[in-house]
């Protein structure tokens, strides 16, 4: 029901379990990860929450347009989507922060697809339709940028994912 176009899928060490985000539904399904051994509740891969949609278990936060999920240090989450970046507490899924807004200005988003987080939790955000790599701290403020809307060897095409080691 919830696993329509799954889009991205994120193993959380913190909480141990794995988060799936679903592009149709705007949904990110929790499913059980490795047991521990004081909690053996879930066998592997059992659904065990869904946010972003009416039913859901917690509360209703619908993530329009989700393209990516990740999980920080900390365990929160951060999720791509509707031309903004969320950070949920890893917990009980209640919304830390967000940032950004549509457009073509150095810093607003024109359709935010892959995100990823360092080991600093800097946020990497692909801005697919600004061609550009844009990073965030942990609390959301600007950092940086790479790419461009130009037509150089500096620039991108409408960058989707992003890593850093």
């Amino acid at each position: 029901k919830f696993l329509k176009e799954p889009v991205a899928i994120e193993v959380d060490f913190c909480n141990n379990q794995i988060l799936v985000a679903n592009k149709v539904t705007g949904t990110i399904t929790f499913h059980a990860s490795f047991p521990t051994a004081s909690d053996k509740r879930f066998p592997f891969g059992t659904l065990f929450n869904v946010i972003g949609h009416k039913q859901s278990f917690l509360k209703s936060t619908q993530f329009l347009g989700i393209q990516d999920v990740k999980v920080n240090s900390k365990g929160d989450i951060i999720v791509s989507s509707n031309h903004k970046i969320t950070i949920l507490d890893g917990k009980d899924h209640s919304t830390i922060k967000s940032f950004g807004k549509k457009g073509q200005d150095q810093w607003r988003f024109n359709y935010p697809s892959g995100i990823c987080v360092d080991r600093w939790d800097n946020i990497f955000v692909c801005d697919f339709y600004n061609n550009a790599v844009k990073i965030f701290d942990r609390d959301g403020k600007q950092v940086s940028l790479f790419g461009s809307q130009r037509k150089d060897e500096s620039s991108f095409s409408g960058p989707i994912s992003v890593a850093v080691n």
